[in-house]
């Protein structure tokens, strides 16, 4: 699994974002066919119920591995056995830590805060918790086309960055906003007028289609502020400005969400806590596309100057 993950990175960052993309759908639909037949014990397949569903995992994996791999020694040349001296070694790992890093704490950030609102809608019995796990993980699939704008965004920054076409990087990152509100703004519509009707498919307990609903009515409010938010942090570690994209996650989570949250909670209820999450949207996004705007000016006046030595 890691392999692939890192793997398709680094051709993105080449370039090419298509290849990545269909080895993942060719994995993914190979796992949906391999689940019935191992589980179930279509056809000559054996019937081994939930380990037949690991070993279609296992084996959907392996095979992206050997694709990625293939991909990765043969067209781009990226694996070599040719080793470099330790100093030089080290040299490459402090560049891949300095952002890596970061970005781990930011990785970390997100499920602590996930399970710090969690314990708070606890308070609110089971049916609380069902209801909230059901919306976040309808939120997934609604933000998708924001999330995987963020993943594109970065190869393509950091591309027009060492060819010095900024304003390419400002028009590229202005669509990105753009984009994040029309999406943003079509997932609450949609929500909103179909959050019951969505719920309604996955149980028939009154009590978790209410949570369903009025999570899906109040957090997509902020899905087009969330959205300029990942994408200026994504900007931010390819401008090598990695500590500033975690800081800010770092506010936005510990200093305006999870406080506002509990707060909410105290005053409103459960409409409380959910608020939280948009207002917290809110107000980093325009403070992350502040930053983002002062750190693609500093580095235009850098490399003007640069250019007339």
């Amino acid at each position: 699994m890691i392999i692939p993950m890192v793997g398709n990175y680094a051709i993105r960052a080449s370039g090419d974002t298509r290849t990545p993309g269909l080895m993942v759908i060719f994995a993914a639909i190979l796992n949906i066919i391999l689940d019935p037949l191992l589980i179930y014990g279509i056809g000559p397949f054996p019937m081994i119920g939930i380990a037949g569903a690991a070993i279609a995992t296992v084996f959907s994996r392996f095979t992206m591995l050997l694709f990625s791999s293939i991909i990765l020694y043969y067209r781009e040349k990226f694996i070599t056995f040719n080793f470099s001296s330790p100093k030089s070694i080290f040299v490459s790992w402090k560049k891949i830590l300095y952002i890596g890093l970061p970005n781990s704490v930011i990785k970390i950030i997100l499920p602590f805060a996930s399970g710090v609102i969690t314990k708070l809608i606890a308070l609110y019995g089971p049916e609380t918790v069902a209801g909230f796990g059901v919306a976040t993980r309808i939120e997934f699939f609604a933000i998708i086309g924001i999330t995987s704008l963020a993943v594109v965004l970065g190869p393509f920054v950091g591309q027009n960055w060492g060819a010095g076409q900024f304003n390419c990087i400002k028009k590229g990152i202005q669509f990105s906003y753009q984009f994040s509100f029309l999406w943003g703004g079509i997932a609450f519509i949609i929500l909103a007028i179909f959050g019951q009707y969505i719920g309604a498919l996955f149980t028939d307990n009154p009590r978790i289609i209410s949570v369903i609903k009025l999570y899906l009515l109040v957090v997509p409010v902020g899905y087009g502020m969330y959205g300029t938010l990942i994408m200026a942090t994504s900007a931010m570690s390819v401008f090598k400005k990695p500590f500033h994209a975690t800081a800010l996650m770092f506010v936005q989570t510990f200093v305006f969400y999870i406080p506002i949250a509990y707060l909410g909670s105290f005053y409103i209820g459960l409409w409380g806590i959910f608020v939280a999450l948009p207002i917290s949207y809110f107000i980093l996004s325009i403070v992350s596309r502040k930053i983002l705007n002062h750190i693609i000016v500093n580095n235009k006046e850098n490399a003007l100057m640069v250019s007339h030595i």
